[in-house]
């Protein structure tokens, strides 16, 4: 299918126009001048309002052409293969990404953070997946129905050693979500600290 990734760009087939109005605005208007010899002969009616019509219409067919193939090219045409239906629709994913860096352990912050993903759990429709991140992956559940296994392993999260790094978390919660997703969301809980 045809597509392209700059469709704004199709409002230049209205310079399709400019061609057409040139080969129309094209005068030639004829001057009258008086002559005394020929005083006797009737005046032809001769256009004096220049062309309504265009002329010369390969000349105005290749412009309108040269227009047309710009447009195109402007609005930056690809094709792109139709994707089969995918029996493996999954409708919504969520991805709870948890910071288990030190500097969680300090002033109650990882306990505060499992109370909020319990209050979230309750909220969430479809798939629910967890990443537990420090300076590396610490643990980790793909998207799935069961919020059980995600709350066990959310339960069981302590923090780790070494500096955080929520750039790791991202990463892998981005590998977690399948391609049959509609949609996807990641939510992260940290301090964004890296201690």
């Amino acid at each position: 299918m045809l597509t392209f990734a700059q469709p704004m760009a199709l409002w230049a087939f209205v310079a399709l126009a400019l061609p057409v109005i040139a080969h129309m605005a094209y005068r030639q208007v004829t001057n009258r001048y008086l002559f005394p010899s020929l005083r006797f002969i009737k005046p032809a009616r001769i256009p004096r309002t220049g062309r309504k019509t265009p002329t010369d219409w390969l000349l105005l067919l290749a412009r309108v052409m040269l227009f047309a193939v710009l447009a195109c090219l402007f609005a930056d045409p690809y094709w792109k293969e139709p994707s089969p239906p995918d029996a493996t629709k999954v409708g919504r994913e969520t991805i709870i990404a948890l910071d288990l860096s030190p500097s969680m352990s300090g002033w109650a912050g990882l306990s505060e953070a499992k109370k909020r993903i319990d209050g979230l759990l309750e909220k969430i429709e479809g798939q629910i997946g967890y990443v537990g991140f420090g300076a590396g992956i610490l643990a980790e559940v793909a998207p799935t129905e069961e919020v059980g296994l995600v709350r066990s392993a959310i339960a069981n999260a302590t923090t780790g050693y070494g500096s955080g790094n929520p750039q790791t978390g991202i990463d892998r919660a981005a590998k977690l979500f399948s391609t049959g997703a509609d949609e996807r969301h990641l939510v992260i809980l940290s301090d964004f600290q890296r201690s």
